[in-house]
């Protein structure tokens, strides 16, 4: 496990990173980012105690989350127990989420831990802005990856875009079952309407001085994938989301098998032609028979 920071502009990007050999996901890095006294997310449960060791001597005096997964919330509880009651503001569609807690799979939790429910929230909605002592930080819904999604700019000697889940590749091999994409394009098309020149800082990965350019490669990715979904729907009328996978792919993939759909191609087909637009998302199933044939195929 290691932490790394680095200065972005007047951020402070920390950089959690760990390896589980022979997991689904062998390595993973997830950020989170400092504005000032304002953290924006607080990383995984097992993040936290590296980030303590960086911060402690300088606590933060909020916390601002863009949604509720637990690479992006898990560090909260340990936070407020080292510095106490941190003011944790959070998107208003998670809030009932995050004070219940739910449960994380092993393929998740072998990198991010768990995810412990905690109270006092603030919720906010989009539109809301929150202040330091120098800048003005607005949010904005960007939904696709999960419903309520929020993703954080502000000006300052450049435009500045912590935008969370929204961009994590210019293109994924699969997609969470949480997925909406015609929401996700939306999110995207709303992410270039900001202009020709911003710093994408996303959760994995970055920074990106070339953050336009990122984000219309991923937007013409997820067009792509929902004009070829379409057209497989259109001509096999009645066909389930389970069946149109057959005709694209097949057999499922390491990660589908692993994830038992969660992560999946799956999800993004589904995400095409029924896209979640609530929470709790309805799990999706695996088919038994076709997980047995794609295992021998992957030599499983």
């Amino acid at each position: 496990m290691v932490l790394r920071s680095r200065q972005v502009g007047p951020l402070i990007q920390y950089t959690y990173s760990q390896k589980v050999p022979g997991a689904a996901i062998q390595s993973s890095e997830v950020n989170l980012f400092r504005l000032e006294n304002t953290l924006i997310d607080a990383g995984s449960e097992p993040c936290a105690p590296l980030l303590l060791d960086e911060i402690g001597d300088d606590p933060p005096d909020s916390i601002l989350l863009t949604h509720q997964h637990e690479d992006h919330v898990g560090g909260v509880p340990a936070l407020r127990r080292h510095f106490g009651a941190l003011p944790v503001f959070a998107p208003e569609e998670h809030c009932q989420i995050l004070r219940e807690g739910y449960f994380v799979p092993d393929y998740r939790r072998n990198f991010w831990g768990d995810m412990h429910p905690f109270d006092k929230l603030s919720p906010y909605s989009a539109g809301a802005e929150f202040r330091t002592k120098s800048y003005v930080m607005n949010t904005h819904n960007t939904p696709g990856h999960t419903v309520g999604h929020k993703a954080i700019w502000f000006e300052a000697d450049r435009l500045y875009v912590i935008s969370g889940d929204v961009y994590l590749a210019p293109r994924l091999p699969n997609a969470l079952y949480e997925t909406s994409v015609p929401d996700m394009i939306e999110s995207l098309e709303w992410l270039l309407s900001l202009g020709s020149h911003f710093v994408l800082c996303p959760s994995h990965g970055g920074p990106y001085d070339d953050g336009p350019r990122r984000v219309g490669q991923l937007l013409e990715w997820y067009r792509k994938q929902q004009e070829e979904i379409l057209e497989i729907q259109a001509k096999n009328p009645g066909a389930s989301y389970h069946d149109i996978f057959r005709i694209r792919h097949g057999h499922y993939n390491r990660m589908e098998i692993h994830s038992g759909g969660e992560l999946s191609r799956l999800a993004l087909i589904r995400g095409v032609v029924d896209p979640v637009r609530s929470l709790p998302a309805e799990p999706i199933a695996l088919d038994p028979d076709l997980v047995e044939i794609s295992k021998r195929k992957l030599g499983l």
